[in-house]
């Protein structure tokens, strides 16, 4: 529990230093995800832990690190999607969700570290994750299904 906590203690840390720089939202993003990549992959095996479907309820150290932890995991997606939201309202991103959108940049990031347990190179990966996240699969964005997404609160 105690590595974790560093973990999230760091990552919340990058963030908020991140957020006082006068950037674009994307930009804000962007620089999570990579400062995230260098600082944080000399704990890999941990990160695969941050992911909330991961913590399982049936024992009792379950319990104690979800109780301890995932709020501090909430508190960094709330984050996340505060960025988004802002970029959403400026402009620069389209109309979604910002807690969804926030999770699936957490997924992103998550993807990036567990591939360099398989062998994959991080620089590679953390590029692949973050223009996967920006832009999406489809090659055209009028191909994208028009659906009505509330926005989290």
């Amino acid at each position: 529990i105690g590595l974790v906590e560093w973990v999230l203690t760091r990552a919340q840390e990058i963030v908020n230093d991140i957020c006082r720089r006068p950037l674009s939202p994307r930009d804000r993003l962007t620089q999570v995800f990579t400062t995230w990549s260098e600082t944080l992959i000399s704990r890999p095996a941990v990160l695969a832990l941050l992911s909330p479907e991961n913590i399982s309820l049936t024992t009792e150290v379950m319990k104690r690190f979800r109780r301890r932890l995932f709020p501090r995991i909430q508190e960094l997606v709330t984050d996340i999607a505060g960025i988004i939201r802002e970029g959403c309202e400026c402009g620069q991103f389209r109309k979604v969700d910002p807690k969804a959108a926030a999770q699936l940049f957490f997924a992103a990031f998550r993807s990036a570290m567990i591939g360099t347990l398989s062998g994959g190179r991080l620089p590679e990966l953390s590029r692949t994750m973050q223009e996967l996240f920006f832009c999406g699969l489809l090659a055209d964005s009028g191909q994208r299904p028009r659906t009505k997404l509330k926005e989290a609160r």
